[in-house]
């Protein structure tokens, strides 16, 4: 009776311990249900010196609370209802419900084939970038509450946010500056050579000799007088990069359609493209061009292939510049056919 009775008292105490036990562990998903999705929206965004931004898109988002050693990411999923009517909406970003603040970093376009993480709280990484693209990237370099008279402030990323299904959305605005330079391409033909020939481009590209993408590794402006001071390596798969602008001899996917383009003597806008400069990359851009030569009559006499250096001219790091070149024979005064058909590209500016 006796060894029963301290039998059952063993199988008590070892009951008592499990339980014990099985309190202290984590309950599955207990960390999950105290999030809620964050209830944010942009109604703005702020250009830096009225550069605009060529093409908007969703932007990546990292959100973090130093108080907590939290960290989270997702989007601000764009809505562009209509040209009057654009915003943006926080998507799959979790925070726990109540007062905190937060600090707010992002690029855009949040696209699959640009990756990007943040590092402590002034540094983004991003990798994956083409050395010239369609794309305008961008990087938050300012964060603030909106309301129509707000500009948010260079190198501030924080924000005091309240979170419950309860509270109105919080509304944000946020300052982003172009991490690559843009090209507009304007041809125009010579005075007195326009009087013997017409020029027209059929086709215009942008390559470079490098064979990686890039990676950036972005140290962000801390105070209104920081600069975004940016290191670029090279990265990636073995690929030779060539953008075509315009084509108008084949309806290639994802290249713009066109009719051929006769030059003026004032000049035409061509093409335009996004640049990664600073990064080893600037001396390797070359402009080839495709034109045709007519006689005053309409025929055609020739097709030529021009190729032109741009390392001298590009754009910083969020500047818009225009490079015009011209259709020209070398010496107007000693012209031969030959010189007549077969005339230079030269970059003007």
């Amino acid at each position: 009776m006796k060894r029963r009775l301290y039998d059952i008292l063993i199988l008590v105490a070892v009951l008592g311990l499990l339980t014990a036990c099985s309190a202290d562990e984590p309950q599955q998903g207990g960390a999950d249900d105290a999030l809620e999705d964050a209830r944010m929206e942009l109604r703005a965004m702020t250009r830096v010196a009225g550069e605009q931004i060529s093409s908007l898109g969703d932007i990546h988002v990292f959100l973090s609370c130093p108080s907590e050693n939290s960290n989270t990411e997702g989007f601000f999923r764009l809505h562009n209802e209509s040209s009057s009517n654009i915003f943006w909406t926080a998507e799959d970003l979790k925070v726990k419900p109540g007062r905190r603040t937060f600090w707010l970093y992002g690029y855009m376009p949040a696209a699959e084939d640009l990756q990007g993480e943040i590092v402590g709280q002034r540094q983004l990484i991003l990798s994956g970038i083409k050395p010239m693209s369609v794309h305008d990237i961008c990087i938050v370099t300012g964060v603030k509450s909106w309301n129509e008279s707000v500009t948010p402030e260079r190198g501030t990323f924080d924000f005091e946010y309240i979170n419950s299904d309860y509270n109105d959305m919080t509304v944000l605005n946020l300052l982003l500056e172009h991490m690559l330079g843009h090209i507009d391409f304007k041809f125009k033909v010579g005075t007195r050579y326009s009087q013997l020939r017409d020029i027209k481009v059929t086709k215009l590209a942008i390559q470079t000799s490098a064979k990686s993408t890039i990676k950036a590794t972005i140290n962000l402006p801390e105070g209104v007088e920081g600069v975004v001071r940016i290191t670029y390596t090279s990265e990636g798969a073995n690929t030779d990069y060539k953008t075509i602008l315009r084509d108008a001899t084949h309806a290639e996917v994802g290249h713009e359609f066109d009719e051929a383009i006769t030059l003026t003597t004032t000049g035409v806008e061509i093409g335009s493209v996004n640049v990664a400069v600073g990064s080893g990359l600037s001396d390797l851009y070359e402009l080839v061009s495709t034109y045709e030569v007519y006689d005053k009559k309409g025929n055609l006499l020739s097709t030529r292939h021009a190729t032109n250096k741009l390392s001298d001219i590009l754009p910083v790091m969020g500047q818009s510049k225009e490079i015009t070149l011209i259709v020209e024979p070398t010496y107007l005064y000693q012209l031969s056919e030959d010189d007549l058909n077969d005339p230079e590209v030269k970059i003007v500016n």
